[in-house]
């Protein structure tokens, strides 16, 4: 077999079209823009990912919980409420890294992660929470992500969140 029998016709779905790019980014651009918004994260700034590593018109969603962000505004809550939710108990600096990574792929423009982690809910017990990460790029920023979460993940994510970030404009489930 030739490498055109693995050939892999991308589909023109709604990320696609949402996210046109003039430009295409490398695998490696991809993953090396990706470690610097993850040292934006782990560092606390929110200035610094607002500005640089995400576009206006940036997209988060959650699966299963079918939360939508949208706009800077509710993006820049988002990262700062999950923050104080996920760093603590993930940041090496902290103790322990229970951080698994099982796989990274890459197709223009679209930069997919796989991974896990050890958290603690507010009742004390620990669980191994799942994620599957994809990241569309366009014109040299990320334009949003999907998360994928495994259900305790799903249900942690929300409490961590809570009430009031559900009621801030930009907030939705679909």
């Amino acid at each position: 077999m030739s490498d055109a029998d693995f050939k892999v016709e991308i589909p023109d779905h709604l990320w696609k079209k949402q996210f046109s790019s003039e430009t295409v980014m490398s695998a490696q651009e991809m993953i090396d823009f990706n470690l610097e918004h993850s040292r934006k994260f782990m560092e606390g700034d929110f200035d610094g990912i607002m500005a640089e590593s995400i576009t206006d018109d940036a997209v988060w969603e959650f699966y299963p919980n079918r939360i939508r962000i949208t706009g800077k505004e509710a993006l820049r809550r988002y990262h700062e409420i999950n923050y104080g939710v996920v760093i603590e108990q993930i940041d090496p600096r902290n103790g322990e890294d229970t951080r698994e990574y099982y796989s990274t792929t890459t197709s223009p423009n679209m930069l997919a992660h796989e991974f896990s982690c050890v958290y603690t809910r507010k009742d004390g017990s620990t669980f191994r929470g799942y994620t599957n990460a994809v990241i569309p790029f366009a014109n040299g920023k990320m334009c949003g992500e999907r998360i994928y979460l495994d259900k305790d993940m799903a249900e942690w994510f929300e409490e961590g969140m809570g009430e009031e970030f559900f009621n801030l404009p930009g907030v939705e489930r679909f």
